[in-house]
């Protein structure tokens, strides 16, 4: 114990280099950039990690030439790899409120919006529902934990100053956005079916009795049905949560892996 306590204050300026990675990854990553999470507990646990890297031998040496100029310039590709890594993280779990914001469109929810505490914005009222539930099945689950796993197994790819900006990081980005569009789609199809059936069955309702009011009588079937639907698809819901949380590890392989040159 004491040969790795004194291991870590010889390596210090290797620990603070771990550090700004992790502290970057815990700024802009899902749940640990939530304002519930102290930023004392960010730094804290940052630093915690970042020893226990160091101690295990993930991060040895690194090279720069030796003036304050070439460690300032490894602290920002560390920082720069932490914030990519958080922002993957962020736009996948994002899916959720997109398809909120769809949902929300159809349903005629989409002229109110909550505020979300954690990022003090407006959120569409299923995008929020959704967004807290799979913040909840992350909790239940320990995902929170795998994300701590993922930014600590990075350095086995991506190692201390070796960040790089390729194509293929690009490529992957982009495959990222496409493959989450896609879901999210997927995810807001069943309810935007049932709501095109709807209207065009008000359409013609309205054409057989025109002195019908179709927004007071449109507005609370479409509610209602579309809670209906909710409710009777939340197995295929829970298993896009658990799609979306696979996608997560295997978009930090294909990021990490476009940064190394």
């Amino acid at each position: 114990m004491g040969f790795m306590t004194q291991d870590i204050y010889m390596n210090m300026e290797i620990v603070f280099l771990v550090m700004l990675r992790i502290v970057a990854f815990f700024v802009s990553a899902p749940f640990f950039s939530g304002q519930y999470v102290n930023n004392y507990i960010k730094v804290g646990l940052s630093f915690i990690l970042a020893n226990v890297v160091v101690s295990t031998g993930l991060v040895k040496t690194v090279s720069y030439s030796n003036d304050i100029f070439g460690y300032f310039g490894i602290g920002i590709k560390e920082v720069a790899v932490g914030l990519i890594l958080g922002y993957i993280a962020t736009i996948i779990l994002n899916v959720i409120v997109m398809v909120g914001e769809m949902v929300d469109f159809q349903i005629g929810f989409s002229m109110a919006s909550v505020m979300d505490p954690l990022s003090g914005t407006q959120m569409p009222i299923t995008g929020n529902l959704y967004y807290f539930s799979i913040i909840a099945l992350m909790l239940v689950t320990n995902m929170h934990y795998e994300l701590i796993k993922a930014i600590i197994y990075s350095y086995k790819i991506v190692g201390l100053g070796v960040f790089n900006l390729t194509q293929s990081l690009f490529d992957a980005h982009m495959e990222i956005l496409t493959d989450m569009f896609v879901t999210a789609i997927k995810m807001a199809s069943p309810i935007i079916g049932i709501m095109l059936i709807i209207n065009i069955g008000l359409g013609i309702l309205v054409r057989t009795l025109p002195q019908m009011n179709m927004f007071v009588v449109g507005l609370p079937i479409k509610i209602y049905i579309s809670l209906y639907v909710m409710i009777l698809i939340t197995p295929f819901t829970i298993m896009s949560f658990s799609y979306i949380f696979d996608k997560i590890d295997i978009s930090f392989i294909k990021i990490l892996k476009g940064m190394s040159p």
